[in-house]
């Protein structure tokens, strides 16, 4: 009977440090997840968009009075860098 209530009690007793470790671990994980918001928006700041290439189409470029056709053309950051 001893032995019995003895078992329970450290079964019990198992279970609340298991509860205990869970909610630390939970805790430590959403203090270390959450960011500064200024860190987040100066890293895409100063983050370089990679450079597109556009080719295999229609590209009507006006680099003259008269329009004329590319092969292909490089943009980065909104600018056309290579035609």
């Amino acid at each position: 009977m001893i032995n019995r209530e003895l078992q329970a009690t450290l079964e019990n007793n198992k279970y609340k440090h298991m509860k205990k470790t869970i909610y630390i671990i939970i805790l430590v994980t959403a203090f270390f997840s959450c960011k500064n918001k200024e860190e987040s928006t100066d890293s895409a700041k100063t983050a370089k968009d990679p450079a597109q290439l556009f080719y295999n189409g229609d590209i009507l470029t006006m680099h003259s009075e008269k329009p004329s056709y590319a092969e292909a053309i490089v943009e980065e950051n909104g600018k056309i860098v290579f035609v």
